[in-house]
C-alpha cells in the first residue's frame, strides 16, 4: 500500500471556499426537503428554519423614546442651550408601557421613559440631563433637538412584510428573540441536523475499559460528540473503526444509512501507511481537500459523501482536533448553512455604504451585513439602534468605533468587522417597493436598505445583486435591470394641510412640498404612513402604491419615479 504524500496544502479560507463550491447549499436543501414540523421557538437549537417568517406589523408600532428625557416639539426649543435655555410648561410623566393620555400642546414638554410611547404633537425628545424643573409646573430645556431627534421611529427595525427569517436559516439565540419579538410563538422547522462520528485507531480503547499495555483512551471522539450536543445536533456515536480501509468504508455506509448530514472522525487522516480514511472516503465520496496548511492540524481531510453530505477527517492528535474544529470546522459549518457555533472572531475588511452611528466618548458598536462587492466585502448596517432585534439576524458581524474616533465612518470608508459567521447569499432591495414578491429561496436572506442614492451603493455591488431599485441612467447601466415600472411619488394628507411631513429618505431633497412644511425623516415608506396614520405628522411623502386603499386622506400626485427589477443572481446548488 502506497503513502499518499501531502504535496500541497490549502489555506483555511481556500479549504473553506472548495468545499462550499463543491456543496453548496445541498445540506440544507437535502434536510429541507425532508419536511418539517411545528415547534416553539425555544426549540430550534440544532434545527433549520423550514418557512419563510415576514412582519405581521411594523417595528416599533409606535414613536418609541430613545432616552429618558422630555418630549417637545421641535420649534418650541429652536436655538435652546445652557446659556439660553428655553422655558416650557411640563405636562406629567409618561411611563414606559402605557399610552399618552393626550397630545402634546404648543409650547408643552411631557418628561418621558426610555421605550416610552411618543404623545402625539412632539416630534423629539430631549435627553434628560439637559432638563430641569426651577418650580412646579415648568420645565427648563437646555438643549435644542431636530425633528425626529431621540426617537425610534415606526418599521425602523422591520416594516410589515419584511422577511425576518428565511427557509434554511440556523435556529440561533438571535433568530429566537427576533421572532419573538414580531409576536411569533411557533414555526415549522426541520428535524435537528444530524452528525455521526467515529474515531480510528488499533490503538484506541474506549474509557472505562482496560487499556493494556499500550492502548489510549479514545478521548477524540468524546469532544466531538459533546461539541455537536452544544449545537443541538442529534448526535450517532458510531465507536472506533480499526485501521482498515474496509472498516472504515462500513463506519461511513452506516454513517449514511443512519441518515447522518455530516460525518465527522479523527484519526488515521495523515499519510502514513495505517492511515486508511482518505483512501475509504475516495471509495464512498470524493477527498476534496488533504492538508490544511495550519499548526496543529495539517492532516486535516474535507470532503463529501455521495452528493449532499459532509465529511470532516480531523487529525488524531487531540490538540490538532481541537484547534481545526474552533479555526475551520466552525467557519465551515457557518458557510455551508449549517448550525455553528460561536468561533473566535475573524477580521475582515470592507467597505461602508453609509455613514456609520457614533458617539464621542463612546465605543459604537454597530451590527453589519455583509454582501461581496466590486472589490471586496461590502458592508451595511443593520440593528445599528439598541432597540432594533428582529433585523438583529442578518448580522454577520460588528464594527468598532473607537471612542477617540475624530468622525464617523462616511460612506465608502474602509472598516474592520469582526465576524461572528460566515456571510451568506442575501438579496439586497435599495428601496422600498410593493411592486413584486420578494423571492424565498433556501439559505437566502432578503436585506432591506433604503437609501437616498442607491446608484452610488450600485456601483459597488457585482451585477445581478440588487433586484430593486430606483433607476437613473448611470443605476440602469450597472445593474442590468430586465424589467421596469412606473411609480408614482403621493402626498398624503390631512384636511389638505402639510405644516409637519414625514417624507421617504430618498424624497428628501429631491422633491419641494408646499408650505415649506417641518420635515421628519423617514428611512421606511411605512415610517410614514404610521406617523400620518397615528398623527404625528399631518402629511406624508411615499410611493404610491404605500397611500392606495387610505381612508380620510387626500392623496396627491406630485412625481414619478422607474424602478429597476434587475436580474437575480441564483445561488449554487
Amino acid at each position: 500500500m502506497s503513502r499518499s504524500i501531502f504535496k500541497r496544502l490549502a489555506e483555511p479560507e481556500e479549504a473553506i471556499l472548495l468545499v462550499k463550491e463543491r456543496l453548496g447549499l445541498s445540506l440544507v436543501e437535502r434536510i429541507l426537503g425532508q419536511g418539517a414540523i411545528s415547534v416553539g421557538i425555544t426549540d430550534l437549537e440544532g434545527r433549520l428554519l423550514a418557512e419563510s417568517i415576514t412582519s405581521p406589523r411594523p417595528l416599533p408600532w409606535y414613536p418609541r423614546s430613545l432616552v429618558d428625557g422630555c418630549a417637545v416639539r421641535s420649534v418650541d426649543v429652536a436655538g435652546a442651550f445652557e446659556d439660553r435655555p428655553v422655558t416650557l410648561r411640563y405636562g406629567g410623566r409618561i411611563k414606559i408601557g402605557e399610552k399618552p393620555a393626550r397630545p402634546l400642546e404648543p409650547g408643552e414638554c411631557m418628561e418621558i421613559d426610555t421605550g416610552a410611547w411618543v404623545p402625539v404633537g412632539a416630534d423629539a425628545v430631549v435627553p434628560i440631563e439637559y432638563v430641569t424643573r426651577p418650580r412646579e409646573g415648568e420645565a427648563r430645556i437646555e438643549r435644542g433637538a431636530s425633528p425626529g431627534q431621540g426617537i425610534a421611529l415606526p418599521a425602523t427595525d422591520v416594516a410589515t412584510g419584511d422577511q425576518v427569517a428565511w427557509p434554511g436559516a440556523p435556529g440561533t439565540p438571535e433568530l429566537v428573540a427576533a421572532l419573538a419579538a414580531i409576536g411569533v410563538k411557533r414555526v415549522k422547522a426541520t428535524r435537528r441536523v444530524r452528525a455521526a462520528v467515529f474515531s480510528t485507531g488499533d490503538e484506541l480503547v474506549e474509557p472505562g475499559s482496560d487499556p493494556g499495555d499500550a492502548g489510549i483512551f479514545d478521548s477524540n471522539r468524546f469532544q466531538l460528540i459533546a461539541w455537536m450536543k452544544r449545537l443541538g445536533y442529534e448526535v450517532l456515536d458510531l465507536g472506533i473503526a480499526r485501521d482498515t480501509i474496509e472498516d472504515v468504508e462500513d463506519m461511513i455506509i452506516k454513517a449514511v444509512g443512519e441518515d447522518a448530514d455530516v460525518v465527522v472522525t479523527s484519526g488515521g487522516t495523515s499519510a502514513g501507511l495505517e492511515d486508511v480514511v482518505y483512501r475509504a472516503l475516495g471509495r464512498r465520496g470524493e477527498v476534496i481537500v488533504h492538508g490544511l496548511r495550519i499548526k496543529p492540524g495539517k492532516p486535516t481531510i474535507l470532503g463529501s459523501v455521495g452528493e449532499d453530505r459532509l465529511f470532516i477527517g480531523l487529525p488524531g492528535n487531540p490538540r490538532s482536533a481541537a484547534n481545526v474544529f474552533e479555526k475551520v470546522v466552525t467557519r465551515l459549518l457557518s458557510t455551508l448553512g449549517l448550525p455553528s457555533p460561536a468561533y473566535s472572531p475573524r477580521v475582515v475588511e470592507a467597505t461602508t455604504v453609509t455613514a456609520l452611528p457614533a458617539e464621542k466618548g463612546r465605543h459604537t458598536i454597530v451590527p453589519v451585513s455583509l454582501a461581496p462587492g466590486s472589490g471586496g466585502f461590502l458592508a451595511f448596517p443593520v440593528a445599528k439602534d439598541s432597540y432594533m432585534i428582529a433585523s438583529y439576524p442578518k448580522a454577520e458581524g460588528v464594527t468598532i468605533i473607537p471612542a477617540g474616533a475624530h468622525t464617523p465612518p462616511r460612506p465608502g470608508s474602509k472598516i474592520r468587522v469582526e465576524l461572528s459567521r460566515e456571510p451568506g447569499d442575501k438579496v439586497i432591495y435599495l428601496t422600498d417597493t410593493r411592486l413584486i414578491s420578494p423571492p424565498t429561496r433556501p439559505g437566502v436572506k432578503n436585506l432591506y436598505f433604503p437609501t437616498g442614492t442607491p446608484e452610488t451603493v450600485i456601483q459597488l455591488l457585482p451585477p445581478g445583486q440588487v433586484v430593486v431599485t430606483s433607476l437613473t441612467p448611470k443605476v440602469e447601466e450597472v445593474a442590468e435591470a430586465t424589467e421596469e415600472a412606473r411609480r408614482s411619488i403621493v402626498l398624503a394628507t390631512r384636511s389638505g394641510q402639510c405644516r409637519r411631513a414625514a417624507v421617504f429618505l430618498p424624497y428628501s431633497t429631491r422633491t419641494k412640498l408646499p408650505g415649506d412644511p417641518v420635515r421628519v425623516p423617514a428611512p421606511r415608506a411605512e415610517t410614514a404612513m404610521v406617523m400620518l396614520e397615528q398623527g404625528y405628522v399631518d402629511c406624508a411623502l411615499v410611493p404610491g402604491d404605500y397611500a392606495e386603499g387610505l381612508d380620510g386622506f387626500n392623496l396627491e400626485e406630485v412625481d414619478t419615479e422607474r424602478v429597476a427589477l434587475a436580474r437575480v443572481v441564483e445561488p449554487k446548488p
